[in-house]
């Protein structure tokens, strides 16, 4: 994001961990998919507010 000319400005962590009251794999055995208990959001601005 950078190159393309944008300004970093926040990572936000979303702990998501009460939204999964069981960890197991989603869809076993037909499809492994693991849960996502964390979300990283990240920031970025551009240049002048535009």
């Amino acid at each position: 994001m950078q190159q393309l000319g944008f300004i970093y400005d926040d990572l936000i962590i979303w702990d998501r961990r009460h939204e999964y009251n069981n960890l197991r794999p989603l869809g076993y055995p037909a499809v492994f998919r693991i849960n996502k208990v964390h979300e990283f959001i990240l920031i970025f601005k551009k240049p002048n507010g535009g």
